[in-house]
């Protein structure tokens, strides 16, 4: 027992750290993190599901051009003269007796175990199903169209929030940086202060820039750390970090091809139209009640004194109806499509004059970004060579510790501003993509 015991207690203490260790985290690319989004958010699973329902939707209208088969049964028991004497005429089973007045005014009680099978087969309903079936599929193609229109809209918001995480990440690599050379900056003035060679303001600024450097970075962290939250919360993966970078296809073409292109694709207007065109079926569909209703009907039933099929009776037959007068409930139906249709198509004209000033102003956005990061890049170049020539400028008693901490702090925005320059360009294209319908994966490398 002496022996057993030390071991027991060491099982006992790694069984302790494996359940108090934390998950591992789940690494994963852009490529992967889009993968898990368009599988788990639940936007994409709700618009998915009304794909669904509209599909269904669709074979239950294409259903109504079949035949109809019912059946009932049931019993009846009952002694008033008219159903006694008609359930014994349909089993069958009337005798001279039955006739005789006492006993058709006081039957008794007859029982009837009666069952019916009805065939049914439209054959002309004004156009009534064949536009049932065209604005179910209409309305499918809305359905789906918004569903595309999701799927994009998430893929962009995880391109946005990948991007946030990268650049975040970035600048905390360049805050750690700054804050090495805002340390050695300030033990350097301290020591030049001893030697009376550094005034207390210097040593002050040094501080000063030191806490503005940690804040800058505990910053930056947050941002990160907001940025994963969002990519978590995107893909349903409680454990996600990042890893590799993005790249998109360049942008090619003119403005000009990128509005018409918006135009043709852009899954939001696909998807009014497809409603637009649901409405006008709906409306041939109120037409169609002003015209007459044509069935065949067919119909076999049975009755009998106990439970059974038996005295089988059938009949076959058609049926006509028109609409000759409603109330005018059916006309107030028309006006209200024909007005539905008017303000969908001044929608549609809407959302067609908003695309083309998005993908405008995307494209501006763009050609901005690029300059920005051109001259963001060519501003860090000078500002390095700056903090070079400052420091052998100081190191020669040239440059007073004040000089030197303000071009250090300018290279430091520099420093920055190329990184955000850097990923805002990625967004630009991103978003000028998503304008134009375009973000799809094969953009992505």
């Amino acid at each position: 027992m002496t022996l057993l015991r030390p071991v027991i207690l060491a099982l006992l203490n790694i069984l302790t750290l494996f359940i108090a260790a934390p998950l591992c985290a789940e690494e994963a690319t852009i490529d992967q993190i889009i993968a898990m989004a368009q599988a788990n958010n639940p936007a994409i699973t709700a618009a998915d599901a009304k794909v669904t329902a509209a599909r269904a939707a669709a074979r239950s209208a294409k259903g109504k051009r079949l035949p109809t088969l019912d059946v009932v049964t049931g019993v009846q028991r009952s002694d008033a003269p008219l159903d006694a004497f008609g359930s014994l005429l349909q089993q069958r089973a009337v005798t001279q007796a039955d006739f005789a007045p006492n006993r058709i005014n006081n039957p008794g009680f007859v029982t009837n175990y009666h069952s019916q099978a009805t065939l049914a087969l439209p054959l002309y309903h004004g156009g009534a199903i064949t536009g049932a079936i065209d604005q179910r599929e209409a309305a499918l193609r809305a359905r789906q169209a918004r569903l595309r229109a999701t799927r994009q809209s998430i893929t962009m918001q995880t391109i946005q929030a990948f991007i946030a995480a990268k650049s975040s990440s970035a600048e905390i690599t360049a805050r750690k940086q700054e804050i090495v050379a805002a340390r050695q900056r300030l033990h350097d003035i301290i020591q030049l202060q001893r030697q009376g060679m550094a005034l207390d303001s210097d040593t002050m600024d040094a501080k000063a820039h030191l806490l503005q450097s940690e804040l800058a970075l505990t910053h930056s962290r947050n941002s990160y750390a907001d940025s994963i939250d969002r990519l978590r919360r995107l893909t349903g993966n409680a454990t996600l970090t990042i890893r590799g970078d993005l790249h998109l296809r360049s942008i090619t073409g003119s403005m000009q091809s990128w509005v018409e292109a918006a135009l043709k694709q852009r899954d939001d207007l696909q998807a009014l139209l497809a409603q637009r065109e649901a409405i006008t079926h709906q409306r041939a569909m109120v037409r169609a009640s002003f015209l007459p209703n044509v069935d065949l009907v067919a119909s076999q039933q049975w009755n009998s004194g106990t439970l059974g099929l038996r005295n089988r009776s059938s009949a076959i037959g058609a049926t006509v109806s028109i609409n000759l007068f409603h109330g005018g409930s059916d006309r107030a139906q028309l006006a209200a499509a024909e007005a539905e249709i008017a303000a969908i198509d001044a929608t549609i004209a809407d959302r067609r004059a908003a695309i083309t000033s998005e993908v405008q102003r995307r494209w501006r956005a763009w050609q901005e970004a690029q300059l920005r990061l051109e001259s963001a890049r060519q501003l860090r170049k000078q500002r390095q060579e700056a903090l070079r020539i400052r420091k052998l400028r100081h190191q020669q008693g040239l440059e007073t510790s004040s000089e030197l901490l303000r071009t250090q702090v300018a290279n430091d925005v520099a420093q920055v501003a190329t990184i955000r320059a850097r990923y805002g360009l990625m967004q630009a294209t991103a978003l000028l993509y998503a304008s134009a319908g375009k973000l799809t994966p094969e953009v992505i490398q």
